[in-house]
C-alpha cells in the first residue's frame, strides 16, 4: 500500500526543532561475494527488504515498548538526488539529555557495550539549523518545478 513519507528536515520544519533520526545500515564488512549475490549478513540471504532487518525489527519493539511515537522518514531532501526508502526512523522525542525517555533511547542506541547495540543502526540528531536551510522545499509547488527537468 503506497504510503506518504516526510523528508526529515521537513519533519523539523513542521516541528519546529531539532528531530531525532534512526538510520540502518549494510554491514561494512560484507564481502564481494555478499555483494554479488545480494547476500547481506543483517537481512539474511538474498533478502534485500528493510522490514526483514532484525535490527530494524528490534528497534521498533524497543521504541512501542517503551511507549515513544516513530514513523517512517525519508533522508534529508535534496533535488539533486532521489534515494528510495530504506527504513528511516523519525523518533517523535526532543532532543533534551535531562529528559529521562531520551536518556533511555540513547543509553539503548549508543549502549558503551557495543555488543548490547543493535548491528547497523545509526542514531542522528537534526538541528532544526540544517533544515531550516530546504525551507524552500515546503513553498508550494517547488518539487513539481525542481522534478520537472529531473
Amino acid at each position: 500500500m503506497p504510503q506518504l513519507i516526510y523528508h526529515i528536515d521537513a519533519i523539523a520544519r513542521k516541528k519546529q526543532r531539532g528531530v531525532l533520526w534512526i538510520t540502518f545500515e549494510d554491514p561494512v564488512d560484507a564481502s564481494p561475494q555478499d555483494v554479488l549475490t545480494g547476500s547481506n549478513p543483517l537481512l539474511g540471504e538474498g533478502n534485500p527488504d528493510y522490514e526483514d532487518n532484525p535490527s530494524r525489527q528490534q528497534v521498533i519493539a524497543w521504541l512501542e515498548e517503551h511507549h515513544i511515537a516513530w514513523e517512517p522518514s525519508a533522508e534529508y531532501a535534496s533535488p539533486y538526488c532521489l534515494m528510495s526508502y530504506q527504513g528511516q526512523i523519525y523518533v517523535d522525542l526532543p532532543y533534551d539529555v535531562n529528559l529521562p525517555t531520551y536518556q533511555e533511547l540513547e543509553l539503548f542506541l549508543e549502549n558503551l557495550d557495543v555488543s548490547k547495540r543493535p548491528p547497523g543502526v545509526r542514531f542522528w540528531i537534526l538541528p532544526l539549523e540544517l533544515a531550516m536551510r530546504n525551507a524552500e522545499h515546503d513553498e508550494t509547488g517547488y518539487w513539481e518545478r525542481a522534478m520537472k527537468d529531473f
